[in-house]
């Protein structure tokens, strides 16, 4: 690995440290006022569409450095059950602490204690319970996934990536035509292909300042603000006849999202040890502050969450998924070729 790629990944650990505090930050019980007064909008609901363009971005320079040339390479079994792993061991660890847990203090009663094994089996492949649950069965689908967006992209560049768009609208419009209700839609990756698509675009090319570009990129810019004001700050979204569902992380607000993104990984090299820490622990706090809200919940209570106990919450699923990742990284790394 180049020294450039080391300093690269080292900024995208830091980066995704941020992006994890920002995601405890977005599931914390906040009035309405104060997100808008802070413009989540704008910043804090993209963290996982982020997360999501940073893995796109890592995973083809992935392909890249293991010199994989065609489909069959990189639907390999062995990369593809390595890549599984790097996210169901963790995940399956936590399901059962999770099941354990809450039937233990009787918080949770959804599962195998009320409806067997078949409601569990359900509850396992849907991502568990928990805020953002939905994030454990995108991450797997990618796996799968994200070949096709490469190697669509490493052919045909930018028209590949429109392609891409296409797809992602086209869902967005059979989603709506076909009556898809929330439940099954925020659990396809679907919803999020273009944003997967924008960082592989960003790892494989680099674009030519030409005006057209910079018209291209204001242009798209001005869309994506145009609708996350239309869909955060008026009742516009409530009559929407496509963009029904997550509309502040939808596709259109992606056109916002998507160029400032691409400046940061071309440009941002900076480190934070701390920060880098929390960014290779961030799959395990995601998945802590998931059972965690389903306890502060319950133990707690939404109406009185005030500074001290976002400060709390922040320093405890961060403190837990750290030592949750520093225990489980040791098995995964026998389990990569």
């Amino acid at each position: 690995m180049s020294d450039q790629e080391s300093s690269r990944n080292r900024s995208i650990d830091m980066l995704k440290g941020i992006l994890i505090i920002e995601v405890i930050t977005l599931h914390f019980p906040l009035a309405e006022s104060i997100r808008s007064e802070f413009i989540f909008p704008f910043w804090i609901n993209f963290a996982v569409p982020s997360f999501l363009f940073f893995s796109g971005y890592v995973q083809s320079f992935s392909i890249e450095r293991r010199k994989i040339q065609c489909m069959e390479e990189a639907y390999n079994k062995r990369f593809i059950i390595e890549k599984c792993i790097r996210f169901l061991l963790p995940y399956s660890i936590f399901f059962v602490f999770e099941q354990i847990f809450f039937r233990v203090i009787g918080i949770y009663t959804v599962g195998i204690v009320r409806y067997g094994l078949l409601a569990l089996l359900f509850d396992y492949l849907t991502g568990g319970k928990g805020q953002g649950s939905y994030f454990v069965p995108i991450v797997i689908q990618m796996v799968f996934v994200f070949p096709l967006v490469y190697f669509r992209i490493k052919k045909h560049r930018f028209r590949g990536l429109i392609e891409i768009f296409l797809i992602n609208l086209g869902y967005e419009v059979i989603k709506q035509a076909y009556g898809m209700n929330d439940a099954e839609y925020r659990l396809l990756i679907f919803r999020y292909l273009f944003i997967i698509g924008c960082g592989c675009y960003a790892a494989l090319y680099d674009p030519e300042k030409k005006l057209k570009n910079i018209l291209l990129t204001i242009g798209s810019m001005t869309v994506g603000i145009l609708f996350i004001i239309l869909f955060s700050y008026t009742s516009y979204g409530e009559h929407a006849k496509i963009f029904t569902y997550w509309q502040n992380t939808s596709l259109f607000t992606v056109l916002y999202l998507a160029p400032i993104l691409f400046v940061i990984v071309k440009k941002c090299h900076i480190k934070c040890r701390p920060l880098e820490i929390v960014g290779k622990a961030s799959f395990y706090i995601f998945l802590v502050q998931m059972a965690y809200y389903i306890y502060f919940h319950s133990e707690v209570g939404f109406q009185t969450a005030g500074i001290s106990e976002y400060i709390t919450s922040v320093l405890v699923c961060v403190a837990i998924g750290i030592l949750f990742y520093q225990i489980t990284d040791p098995v995964l790394k026998r389990t990569r070729i």
